[in-house]
């Protein structure tokens, strides 16, 4: 009986210290099943190219983001190693990022240590708002980025806590982590500045102690890789005009600085209802509000609050600093002030201030507009409808039988995202004068002996004839139109001279 008494007392303490973990594990599922690659109605090209990558990784010519060179190409060569063995690209970039997601929640739990306010933040992340529902789509290196501020500042945190020298062997690892996060996202710079003035700020008030071996370890497994990804960079040719912009003005800076309040001026808010939006546009400079007074009177300059909070401040000072220099960027204006370039900076403030305040006596009004916010947000987020670029539907996947071994040209937004459904047996390249990203996809494209040509966002008709790349393209006759997903497309024949 005994016996019995202590499996239920042990199953029950077992319960009691991991239920938000599998409340989380759940969690993860259910918006994979959403928001997945596989599933999701609003994959677009910029996730297929992601797909397309992992389906056939090659350093040399995906080393950035096609094009580009930023957006460092992780996620799809981790994933690449899913694919060969038999994983499809699809599902096998979104188990990437929603490892990457699982991982911060992890480490998160451990800075925060209070399982209520963990499945909270999960919430957040796994079932986001319109604004941001980017963090679990493939396409945005999100995720990456924050994973990797975050361990880093779980080590600094640890570190601080037991005032002991974390090692060669942590610190070395910390600095490339570091690399390569900036290579995934240039806006790590931003953290990796903050950082270190903070673990030099610890170190002169000997709050940490680092041996000389941890330090030379750490500079040369952050300098090495780094060196290598700026010779790349700076040999990689963007063909964005990203390279080119200038810094906003004053004027322009605090108007973009509050564009994200201005709901209806969001490129997705037609798509749902608008009183909620509007509602979570009102809740979040609340919540940031709020946070920013408790944690300003939090604050008390002595050597056990740093020892206590450095972690945290250093997260918090790091999204007020990427938000600035979002704000400050011309890309976010001729982008339409696009929320997603917040993400990092909405979801980093988040845990900074829930690990700050956990303990703090005043901080159940923050928590209620929290959830408040997290609530309504994963609202605007599962209300989404299909918008005027390409999405397929699970009931409609057996329309993509139609495309196998015939080339695709349409639109950006009606190429890669389609190609990417079945990248071994579909093949599909933007239109002359659009986003062609890669030459190779369409060499391949132009191979087929049958190519659809896809009229959204194009053409108001199918013309008898058409040139794409130096190829003359012919009507079939009688017109074989078809329709795949929301595509609209018909078959062209090439004209051989």
């Amino acid at each position: 009986m005994k016996s019995s008494s202590k499996f239920y007392s042990d199953k029950e303490a077992f319960w009691e210290r991991y239920w938000d973990v599998f409340l989380i594990l759940l969690l993860a599922a259910l918006s994979y099943s959403i928001y997945g690659a596989p599933y999701s109605f609003r994959f677009n090209s910029d996730d297929g190219v992601h797909v397309l990558m992992a389906a056939d990784f090659n350093w040399q010519k995906d080393f950035y983001f096609w094009a580009q060179n930023r957006l460092g190409s992780l996620s799809p060569f981790l994933a690449s190693w899913l694919v060969d063995i038999g994983i499809h690209p699809l599902h096998a970039i979104s188990i990437i990022k929603y490892g990457w997601l699982l991982c911060s929640i992890m480490l998160a739990r451990d800075l925060i240590r209070n399982q209520t306010l963990v499945s909270i933040l999960a919430v957040a992340i796994f079932f986001p708002s319109v604004f941001y529902f980017r963090i679990v789509q493939p396409a945005h290196p999100y995720p990456e980025q924050i994973f990797a501020m975050l361990l880093a500042t779980r080590i600094l945190a640890h570190s601080l806590k037991t005032g002991a020298d974390p090692g060669a062997f942590k610190t070395g690892m910390l600095g490339f982590i570091l690399a390569v996060a900036f290579w995934v996202n240039d806006s790590t710079f931003v953290f990796l500045g903050i950082f270190l003035l903070s673990t030099v700020a610890a170190i002169a008030l000997n709050i940490i102690k680092l041996s000389s071996q941890s330090i030379v370890s750490f500079i040369v497994c952050l300098t090495l890789p780094f060196t290598y990804i700026i010779f790349r960079k700076s040999t990689t040719r963007d063909y964005t005009g990203y390279a080119e912009q200038s810094i906003n003005s004053i004027p322009v800076f605090f108007n973009s600085s509050v564009s994200w309040l201005r709901p209806y001026g969001n490129m997705f808010l037609s798509d749902v209802e608008i009183t909620r939006p509007f509602a979570y546009s009102l809740l979040v400079p609340i919540f940031i509000g709020m946070s920013l007074i408790l944690i300003v009177t939090h604050i008390r300059l002595k050597p056990s609050f740093l020892r206590d909070n450095l972690g945290s401040l250093v997260l918090i000072l790091t999204s007020i600093a990427i938000y600035a220099l979002v704000c400050m960027s011309e890309w976010y204006i001729k982008n339409g002030s696009n929320s997603r370039y917040l993400i990092s900076a909405f979801y980093v403030f988040s845990i900074g201030v829930l690990w700050m305040i956990k303990s703090s006596p005043k901080r159940k009004g923050v928590i209620l507009v929290f959830s408040l916010v997290t609530l309504l947000g994963a609202s605007t987020g599962l209300t989404m409808k299909r918008d005027d670029r390409f999405s397929i539907s699970a009931n409609e996947r057996h329309e993509l039988l139609q495309l196998y071994d015939k080339g695709i040209i349409g639109s950006y937004w009606f190429s890669y995202a389609i190609s990417a459904q079945n990248p071994e047996r579909i093949a599909a390249t933007p239109r002359q004068g659009d986003w062609m990203r890669n030459h190779t996809e369409k060499k391949k494209v132009l191979s087929r002996d049958t190519i659809f040509i896809v009229r959204n966002l194009w053409l108001e008709s199918y013309p008898k004839t058409l040139n794409q790349y130096g190829t003359q393209l012919k009507l079939v006759d009688p017109i074989y139109e078809i329709k795949v997903g929301n595509a609209e497309m018909a078959a062209y024949q090439k004209i051989h001279n």
